[in-house]
């Protein structure tokens, strides 16, 4: 059981992790310090 709640809580952290990137603006992906 310990395995499938490890397999659960990566996909939701992936999926976290997706959802963030596509949230953010265009506009603060462009920023010199962001960037690097």
């Amino acid at each position: 059981m310990n395995v499938w709640l490890a397999i659960g809580l990566t996909v939701v952290g992936c999926y976290a992790v997706k959802l963030a990137g596509l949230l953010v603006p265009a506009g603060a992906l462009e920023r010199p310090l962001v960037r690097r």
